[in-house]
């Protein structure tokens, strides 16, 4: 009899340990990195067609083309695909990089994030836990947009200084 309790305390034990490893475990995913919003003295008509140039022709737009093309909203939007390392890892991540523009202000957001590591072929959500690179994720969206803003901002002067020249 004391054999019986004794194994069914270890079944239970097992499956309770099991259950520490199990898929039930509710991960956190990078769904999301903003940029910070940037003030403009430009009208959404204007900034538009600077964003959408330095969107197009960002080395991160691999598609060369629009997911969402909305310029009377103030919104475009690209894939962008891009490689980062983390602890001697190299990965590849995506992301959809969305532009807006409304009331002077801009600011971009990446969503849909995927990585893999180099060379295979599926992308997963990036887990934000201990030891998954979740940060060095982040920071390769967050460098991206930085270099669009620098972009736009680069390009807005140009833009501006042809406009008081005609």
């Amino acid at each position: 009899m004391s054999w019986h309790k004794s194994g069914i305390l270890t079944s239970l034990s097992l499956a309770m340990c099991l259950g520490c490893f199990s898929d039930a475990h509710a991960y956190e995913h990078l769904e999301h990195v903003s940029s910070k919003t940037y003030a403009t003295d430009s009208s959404t008509e204007q900034m538009i067609p600077i964003a959408a140039q330095c969107l197009i022709q960002s080395d991160v737009n691999t598609n060369k083309a629009f997911t969402e093309y909305a310029p009377d909203k103030g919104i475009l939007a690209i894939q962008t695909d891009s490689n980062y390392s983390d602890m001697s890892q190299r990965y590849e991540i995506k992301s959809i990089l969305t532009f807006s523009v409304r009331n002077g202000r801009y600011s971009m957001l990446h969503s849909a994030i995927r990585y893999t590591n180099r060379g295979r072929a599926t992308y997963s959500p990036v887990i934000k836990e201990w030891g998954t690179g979740w940060q060095a994720a982040e920071s390769a969206l967050e460098s991206i947009s930085t270099r669009i803003a620098k972009c736009i901002s680069q390009q807005r002067v140009i833009h501006l200084s042809t406009i008081t020249a005609e």
